[in-house]
């Protein structure tokens, strides 16, 4: 019988019960892979876990015989060290029987894991207004080790009711989604 060197390996690691070992330097060298080459984010899951970062997002709409309006809009958020966020959204959208451009401010109401509702107070047309808006961050899985990242937000877009003087979501209605692309802050279009 002829015996090859993976024979001897093989009878070597039964002798000697080093199985247990071999297995703990296959994990710990995995783990130091992804630690080397995936970034892991903490609390969402998203960029937005770190402290006091700006985020920038833009949501491009194309008149279409549905929604016969072209929207252009810029999101800039950013997280504060309470865990509130604020920001600023500007836009504009033009169809066959408007066009304007709005800007507003952007304050947190409540923050729940993905998902947070925004205060937009904004002026369009010299008017002053304010819209509950409800936003959740959107996320992609990565590759093969499954990590997830974060891509965008996502509006809740729900039929707006009247409360107050404030446009709020009907929340007992269906809704439909805007996406917003994330985006580099300093090479967005504003």
């Amino acid at each position: 019988m002829k015996i090859n060197s993976f024979t001897v390996w093989w009878h070597m690691l039964k002798k000697h019960n080093i199985w247990p070992y071999l297995w703990m330097l296959v994990c710990c060298v995995g783990v130091a892979y992804l630690f080397a080459n995936l970034t892991i984010y903490t609390a969402i899951g998203s960029r937005f876990s770190r402290m006091s970062e700006k985020q920038c997002y833009v949501r491009n709409q194309i008149a279409t015989d549905d929604a016969p309006y072209t929207v252009h809009e810029y999101i800039e958020l950013t997280k504060q060290p309470d865990g509130t966020f604020t920001g600023i959204k500007r836009g504009n959208q033009s169809g066959p029987d408007m066009t304007n451009g709005y800007e507003g401010t952007l304050t947190s109401t409540s923050v729940y894991w993905r998902q947070v509702q925004l205060m937009f107070d904004y002026t369009i047309e010299g008017s002053q207004n304010r819209e509950l808006e409800i936003y959740e961050f959107a996320r992609a899985r990565g590759g093969r080790y499954a990590m997830s990242y974060e891509i965008g937000i996502n509006k809740l877009r729900y039929p707006l009711i009247d409360q107050g003087g404030i446009l709020v979501p009907d929340t007992t209605q269906k809704y439909t989604l805007q996406r917003y692309a994330s985006v580099i802050c300093d090479k967005a279009i504003k």
